[in-house]
């Protein structure tokens, strides 16, 4: 889905940042009528060919995506041969630098919302942790795991980047442990759970990847 959203996009920018150049040209044919005839310079930009088509097909194929299950299903499988087989000639007419380009974003764009919601789920969990510690009169968990099920139903689990989905807890049980020497880059979490620790109680991203900020996210 991803994919389809980046090329939508890609075609959309590509196919409505003419008509602004159309503005100027309108401009520039007005002042033309009264400028010499050697301070002329003819315009070269041109609108890009069977754009209204394109924008109507791309207009409905995103009907389709959110309508689907509103349609006749045997017509729609009908059509989803159709639509393949028009992928395909489209692949090929943009050419490999196009596409090549459009995976690159659909990377970035994957890689940034990943990140952003494994940090809403670092939020979360130290929320419930700080909740715990409120109701059981300053006391942490030995693991996050004990906030289930009354916090919540399961440990989450994380889908970031470089790792495999996971909801895997490691534990940090030396007092004094350095985050930095703790995590492990498993891509789960890691928790500091001895009670003699200045960290006992903080959870952290078990990931020593950058966001792009330059930011390991550990230090989240």
């Amino acid at each position: 889905m991803l994919k389809k959203a980046a090329i939508s996009a890609f075609l959309g920018s590509t196919i409505l940042a003419p008509s602004f150049g159309a503005g100027k040209d309108m401009i520039a044919a007005q002042q033309a009528s009264t400028a010499p005839a050697s301070a002329i310079t003819p315009s070269v930009a041109q609108p890009p060919r069977y754009s209204p088509e394109i924008l109507s097909a791309l207009k409905h194929l995103s009907a389709l995506l959110s309508k689907g299950s509103l349609v006749d299903q045997k017509e729609l499988d009908n059509v989803a041969g159709e639509i393949s087989k028009l992928d395909d000639r489209i692949t090929g007419l943009l050419g490999p630098d196009i596409i090549r380009e459009l995976e690159e974003r659909e990377k970035e764009l994957l890689s940034t919302t990943r990140i952003a919601a494994a940090k809403a789920e670092l939020l979360h969990m130290r929320s419930l942790l700080i909740a715990y510690y409120g109701d059981t009169e300053g006391k942490y968990p030995e693991t996050p795991a004990a906030l289930v099920p009354k916090y919540i139903s399961t440990v989450p689990e994380l889908e970031l980047p470089w790792h495999a989905k996971t909801g895997a807890l490691t534990l940090a049980r030396e007092a004094g442990h350095d985050q930095e020497k703790a995590v492990t880059d498993t891509g789960g979490w890691l928790y500091f759970t001895d009670p003699a620790s200045a960290d006992f109680g903080m959870l952290i991203l078990n990931c020593s990847h950058k966001d792009d900020k330059g930011v390991e996210l550990f230090k989240y």
